[in-house]
């Protein structure tokens, strides 16, 4: 009997029962079909056991309502009970299924939460990096500009120092050891200048602010011209320069900045050719397809450059031989610049193996401007190079790559090693014997000069002769630099403690490195002392005394030397123990620090390179003016060119000793060192040594002593940098009137004030004017030298020491800048004595 007859037949029933059924079985379809779908397509669904057999249930489920229509007319109830068997197995394997799986599906559920949590946090990570990478890009800006106001500070005081070293070579009135030390002034001035002008060059590179300014030029006679300031020098070291230049060539291009691709490629092929080697240079011209290029070529036999370093040494401050045991100096600009010259142009440059053994460079341009660039007419009467400073230029540049080439080779009048005996010991062979290990000649000569008057000095130029020297010599003590062909300083120090023969002698490192780790570990590995370059004459002697006192005492007190030998390896393994404990407790922050420390790697290489190559030539001018100025066979003429030398030179000192005071606040390096001061007698003292300076500007310098101040408990270095900065501050910007200096103690705080009459500061430059290079009124300031680290550092260092720093100013008034300390430091020090 039909289903109907149960719903009587009655139409309304029996289309509910269709329809609903109907509409039900195609839902199940539909479901079905979507579960087999994603079954096929996602090849690694989880549970797919699960979703088959939920499949099959409700595409079961479906065929029954299907059912249940079909029989409301048709009686087909067996078939209809056999499809309901199917659809209740089905379920029944589909209800078994499940349990079990109940803890994956949580730990899926768990681990979709973890995955959004970690998207979450990914996007805050991007977020993060993007501000990283805004503000690492401020600081490529920042370093930018202050390099290049830096390398313009420099110029100034190296200017007023080579004009009158020029002069002084060129009067009649100095006898010829004067005149060879004003011509190392000359020499290392000359080179100091090259590395600044590079300096400024990328500089202004990274800046953007390098244009192009095109001109028609006879690039023939142009090239000519440029190749004939290095014909003497090449002759000077019997180097073989041979010059092939296409005729009639004309070009229109940037004058200057091909001068500047043309004397950076030659001055780098001189200053790796060894003498009597071959530099060959070219200029020629092809077609490039797009129009005729010009290619000027210099090859040379000097070592060469690895393919596999080809493109390396185009990277800034890259050289091929960088680490302590290079053989040339330099900043590893000069490529950089030159590369970055021709692509102004549209052109390119390229090293690949010269014909000659060594490296072949070669600079292709286009020979007309682009499009719609206005170009300058060629003069009639001559060529672009007859300007003063083209020529000036092109001679700085040969004289700079001369400066390094004698200074990086010992004169071919002394042997490797060669003793020079004291003209008062001349019979006396019990004087001291030294031993000075420096390749730069102008340095070792300097150190041999100064150390000839009491000992018997011996020159190696090298690490491995030296070493080799020192096993033949048996010297009373070795003086070595750092960075040097062959064998380093380092390796140097370790090769003499391998020796049992050098065992006990004492071994002093002359260093421009601002490195404390590398001063660590040679006072580990042997070294007795280190002198920083620029140093003072006196302090060389005086080390040098106590370093040969010391070795001749040990033989006859080697008992006693040996329990200082334990305590100085006690301490440094203190020292050692200490850095091991400061890097664990660091651990936990480094990882946070590291992508600063990435965004500062670029500027901290630069500043330890950089460092190096400044604080040589500046070491030379300096030790070389302080002879001079003790010379008393020196005109009047000369000798007030020495003091103006000696002025400019002081200013360079502490111009340099500034940049790396911040390097050492930045890197978290400053040391204090605390003691009792009496303020007053420290301000005392300070006013009367700038006294001189406040005369000369016509200014009144006034300091009242308050006798209620008591002593401090500072670090009386730091106070006295901090002092000087503010009174210089105040002399600098004050035209007339008055600068007074006072000290108070108050409130248990002792405040050093600082006030002037000058014109005051603005509100609105209050906040940054002690931020690093950052400046007051630009209008006034652009008329001023300095770095605009100053006030910077004065903030700094009185944070270091605990206090604060205030500013009282009014516009058109003056300014008063007070320093604050806190006293409890002497407090707490009186506790610890009377405990002890």
């Amino acid at each position: 009997m039909p289903h109907g007859h149960c719903y009587l037949w009655e139409p309304a029933l029996v289309w509910i029962q269709l329809l609903s059924n109907l509409a039900i079985g195609f839902a199940y379809v539909a479901i079905a079909i979507t579960l087999v779908y994603l079954i096929r397509r996602i090849e690694d669904l989880p549970f797919k056991l699960v979703y088959v057999c939920f499949a099959i249930f409700i595409i079961t489920c479906g065929f029954t309502h299907f059912m249940d229509a079909y029989v409301i007319w048709n009686p087909v109830y067996w078939l209809d009970g056999g499809l309901r068997i199917v659809t209740a197995i089905a379920s029944v394997g589909t209800a078994v299924l499940l349990p079990p799986l109940v803890p994956d599906i949580l730990a899926l559920a768990r681990g979709a939460r973890a995955a959004h949590r970690r998207g979450v946090r990914l996007e805050s990570m991007v977020d993060e990096l993007e501000t990283l990478y805004a503000q690492t890009k401020e600081l490529e800006r920042q370093k930018t500009a202050f390099f290049a106001n830096v390398s313009h500070e420099l110029r100034t005081p190296l200017q007023l120092i080579l004009g009158p070293a020029q002069k002084l070579v060129a009067s009649d009135d100095l006898g010829d050891e004067d005149r060879e030390r004003a011509e190392t002034i000359v020499r290392s001035g000359r080179t100091l200048l090259k590395h600044v002008n590079d300096l400024l060059d990328i500089a202004s590179l990274e800046a953007g602010q390098l244009e192009l300014s095109y001109a028609q030029v006879d690039l023939s006679a142009y090239t000519r011209q440029l190749i004939a300031n290095f014909e003497t020098l090449a002759e000077e070291q019997a180097i073989d320069m041979s010059v092939e230049v296409a005729e009639g060539l004309e070009a229109q291009l940037d004058p200057e900045k091909y001068e500047s691709i043309v004397l950076n490629l030659l001055s780098n092929a001189l200053k790796f050719t060894p003498e009597g080697g071959t530099v060959r240079c070219s200029l020629s011209s092809v077609d490039a397809g797009a129009g005729r290029h010009m290619v000027f070529t210099v090859a040379d036999s000097g070592p060469g450059v690895p393919a596999e370093q080809r493109e390396a040494i185009f990277e800034r401050f890259r050289q091929l031989d960088h680490g302590a045991t290079r053989r040339f100096g330099g900043t590893g600009l000069g490529l950089v610049v030159t590369r970055s010259f021709a692509e102004l142009h549209n052109g390119k440059v390229r090293v690949d193996d010269a014909p000659e053994g060594g490296a072949r460079f070669t600079a292709e341009l286009p020979m007309t401007a682009p499009d719609g660039t206005h170009v300058e007419p060629r003069p009639a009467r001559a060529p672009a190079t007859d300007s003063k400073a083209d020529r000036e230029r092109a001679e700085l540049t040969a004289a700079a790559t001369d400066a390094e080439r004698r200074a990086r080779q010992p004169s071919s009048e002394h042997s490797t090693a060669e003793v020079v005996q004291a003209t008062q010991h001349d019979t006396d062979n019990e004087a001291p014997l030294v031993l000075v290990v420096e390749d730069n000649h102008d340095m070792s000569e300097f150190v041999a000069r100064t150390l000839q008057a009491d000992y018997r000095v011996a020159s190696a130029y090298d690490g491995k002769t030296g070493l080799e020297a020192a096993l033949e010599l048996q010297p009373d003590l070795i003086i070595s630099d750092i960075m040097m062909p062959e064998m380093s300083g380092d390796e140097l120090v370790r090769a003499v403690r391998g020796e049992p023969k050098l065992a006990s002698v004492p071994i002093l490192l002359l260093t421009a490195k601002a490195d404390d780790e590398l001063r660590v570990e040679l006072l580990r590995s042997g070294a007795q002392d280190y002198v920083m370059k620029p140093f003072e004459t006196e302090e060389l002697l005086a080390r040098v005394d106590n370093q040969v006192s010391i070795a001749r005492t040990r033989k006859v007190l080697q008992s006693e030397l040996e329990s200082t030998q334990r305590d100085l390896e006690a301490l440094v393994g203190e020292l050692a123990a200490n850095r091991r404990e400061l890097e664990r407790s660091l651990q936990t922050t480094r990882v946070a620090l590291e992508k600063a420390e990435r965004a500062s790697q670029v500027k901290s290489n630069f500043l330890r390179l950089v460092s190096h190559e400044l604080r040589t030539p500046v070491a030379a001018l300096q030790l070389q003016l302080a002879v001079l100025q003790e010379d008393d066979s020196l005109g009047e003429t000369s000798r007030k060119m020495v003091e103006r030398m000696g002025s400019s030179m002081e200013r360079l000192t502490r111009l340099i000793d500034s940049l790396l005071q911040r390097t050492s606040i930045e890197s978290g390096n400053l040391v204090t060192n605390y003691a009792q001061v009496d303020p007053s007698e420290l301000v005392a003292d300070l006013v009367d040594e700038m006294a001189p300076d406040a005369h000369r500007r016509g200014l009144e310098l006034r300091f009242e002593p308050s006798p209620e101040a008591s002593s401090v408990y500072t670090d009386p270095h730091l106070l006295e940098l901090i002092l000087s900065n503010l009174i210089g501050n105040a002399l600098r910007y004050t035209d007339e009137g008055l600068v007074e200096i006072g000290v108070v103690e108050e409130d248990r705080e002792y405040r050093f004030w600082v006030s002037d009459t000058g014109p005051g500061i603005a509100p609105e430059d209050r906040v940054r004017l002690f931020e690093p290079f950052e400046r007051g009124d630009e209008s006034r300031e652009r008329q001023l030298p300095g770095a605009g680290l100053g006030l910077a550092l004065v903030r700094d260092m009185t944070e270091a020491l605990g206090g604060r720093i205030e500013l009282d100013s009014e516009v058109g008034t003056g300014s008063t800048f007070t320093v604050v300390l806190p006293s409890e430091h002497a407090s707490e020090s009186s506790e610890v004595e009377n405990d002890d």
